[in-house]
């Protein structure tokens, strides 16, 4: 059935229409407004959209364009962002919204000379038969985070601790014990001493990462909305750090780590940075904590990613399992794109 959708392109009297339908649906500060005037910062070639069904709004499409030399494509992380809510029309309204999505895609991509058009919707892994049969394909490049680790803070912090894995609470305390302290940084000193603690983990793990510009720019751009970054300090030097990217009510893990030390690994701090912004967060009203991506049980991988995944459900909390990248082709190219993409990250996908 056609549902005859429209693709209104975004201008910046939209903004409260933009927000209000990631406030009514399944989004990520990925889509915000703030993260995508970011993103445009950085140079990125961006294009946003509104879907329009019965003159309603029901949806927006945040697209970043890359031309490399062989992978060109539109790539929307975390979207399209729909709020079914909105569309009461009998018989399978999900399948219809997707088949239409799916050829404004080719068109989108087609008229740009890309290879294909990818996305990453925050829809559950149950859809992908259905997303499937309508055209989609599955990426061979990982997107945003599939499996996704997430703790209710609303529980009062007795219910949070006792949800906890015994070693977590052993080592907060063990943390506490020994003197290790927690902050919140606003300084730009703070946030390199974090990229050095962030760099110390990503070549301990082989974790791909970010510049230390990247994250500087982050925080000047966005220190007064969404960028709020926890440090660990023990003995006056900083050992642990996160990242936490807050929107609407959930703050999300976006990076972190530890120093590559021993003696002070064996403290657990990274125990304790997390059960302080929990409170943190919890204090500040917001009712998730999403800790971001990790290895879904019964599966293996050959780099930290293991090791990072049993840190996380340490804390309490429930998987959530997402349909992860899919492609529409829109070229003969794509299939020199695929077979690239497949070698390239052969080692990243599960």
């Amino acid at each position: 059935m056609s549902l005859n959708l429209s693709f209104i392109k975004y201008e910046d009297s939209h903004s409260e229409i933009w927000e209000s339908i990631n406030q009514s649906s399944n989004s990520s500060f990925l889509t915000s407004i703030d993260w995508i005037n970011f993103q445009k910062s950085l140079g990125k070639e961006i294009e946003m959209y509104l879907i329009q069904y019965n003159q309603e709004f029901i949806g927006n499409f945040y697209i970043e364009i890359f031309r490399r030399k062989l992978a060109k494509y539109a790539y929307s992380p975390y979207g399209p962002v729909i709020n079914f809510s909105k569309i009461n029309e009998q018989g399978n309204v999900f399948a219809d919204v997707f088949n239409e999505i799916k050829n404004w895609e080719y068109k989108f991509a087609a008229e740009r000379n890309l290879n294909c058009f990818r996305i990453d919707p925050l829809v559950s892994v149950n859809n992908l038969e259905i997303l499937e049969s309508v055209g989609f394909i599955k990426s061979m490049a990982p997107t945003q985070a599939k499996y996704v680790w997430q703790i209710d803070i609303q529980k009062d912090e007795e219910h949070l601790l006792a949800d906890m894995k015994k070693v977590a609470r052993y080592n907060i305390r063990n943390s506490v014990k020994v003197g290790i302290t927690v902050e919140k940084t606003n300084t730009l000193e703070q946030v390199r001493e974090f990229y050095k603690i962030l760099s110390s983990t990503t070549q301990r793990h082989d974790f791909a990462s970010f510049s230390e510009d990247y994250f500087i720019k982050q925080f000047e751009y966005l220190k007064n909305s969404m960028f709020n970054l926890y440090l660990a300090k023990l003995n006056g030097q900083y050992i642990s750090g996160a990242l936490i990217n807050t929107y609407n009510n959930i703050g999300y893990y976006s990076h972190g780590g530890s120093v590559n030390n021993k003696e002070i690994q064996k403290y657990g701090a990274s125990y304790l940075l997390h059960w302080e912004i929990i409170k943190d967060l919890k204090q500040k009203g917001f009712v998730t904590y999403n800790m971001w991506g990790i290895i879904p049980e019964g599966k293996s991988v050959n780099n930290g990613m293991n090791g990072v995944s049993e840190f996380k459900k340490r804390f309490g909390g429930s998987e959530f399992d997402y349909v992860g990248g899919l492609d529409i082709p829109t070229s003969a190219n794509y299939k020199l794109q695929r077979l690239m993409e497949a070698y390239i990250y052969r080692k990243d996908r599960y």
